[in-house]
């Protein structure tokens, strides 16, 4: 699930999402809008705080493999 989804769908803002993950509000914006693309560690950080729902790759455009 794209970050963006995810903060929409839980109604949580660039603010307390920055808070959570130790980083300024404008980073997440970035974040969120595909301008920047997290290090590893936030990575982990994003992953933990949506419960696994954001993952690495999907901060990357890559197909998901067809069936």
């Amino acid at each position: 699930m794209k970050l963006k989804t995810y903060m929409l769908e839980n109604c949580i803002g660039p603010s307390k999402l920055a808070q959570t993950l130790g980083v300024n509000h404008a980073t997440v914006i970035r974040y969120r809008d595909g301008a920047r693309i997290p290090s590893p560690a936030i990575m982990l950080k994003i992953v933990q705080a949506t419960d696994g729902d954001v993952q690495p790759n999907d901060f990357f455009n890559i197909p998901e493999k067809a069936a």
